[in-house]
């Protein structure tokens, strides 16, 4: 018998706006023709960036 298991961790963000930019320009090179506006549109938390 399998029992699976999850560990979740909390954290604090101090900057978040610095992973959101990081998330935004790895969604732009990801996907060639996007623009930094889409790039906006699709990443808005903390989740998109993950």
């Amino acid at each position: 018998m399998a029992v699976p298991g999850r560990l979740r961790r909390d954290f604090t963000v101090a900057d978040a706006d610095r992973p959101l930019a990081a998330a935004c320009r790895i969604y732009v090179a990801l996907n060639p023709g996007t623009g930094a506006a889409e790039a906006i549109g699709a990443v808005t938390s903390a989740a998109d960036a993950l």
